[in-house]
């Protein structure tokens, strides 16, 4: 493949990163601290938000709150979540902070 064919999938990643720091920054703002600190990723697609936490015990509190946070959500992000999506990532947090 030569370079001036992969400038055109070059620019699509880069548009889609920008996309989704975006989003996660959105997300953080609507989440508040110290919730927005736990927030390591957001990704949205056909109607579902996800979200990847550092920590299992802030994935926890979110999965509680999923039902009130849904619609908060969706009015920050201008986009129909329908469904809250809790990720964690693993090794993201040292062991013994959970929160």
């Amino acid at each position: 493949m030569l370079a001036n064919e992969r400038m055109p999938a070059l620019a699509s990643l880069k548009a889609r990163a920008a996309q989704q720091e975006s989003l996660l920054q959105t997300v953080k703002s609507s989440l508040g601290a110290p919730v927005a600190s736990a927030v390591l990723a957001a990704s949205y697609e056909e109607q579902t938000l996800t979200l990847v936490l550092r920590s299992p015990a802030w994935a926890s509190h979110l999965r509680l709150a999923a039902p009130s946070l849904t619609p908060q959500l969706s009015a920050a992000c201008g986009h129909p979540v329908e469904r809250l999506r809790i990720r964690v990532r693993p090794g993201a947090s040292p062991p013994g902070d959970d929160r």
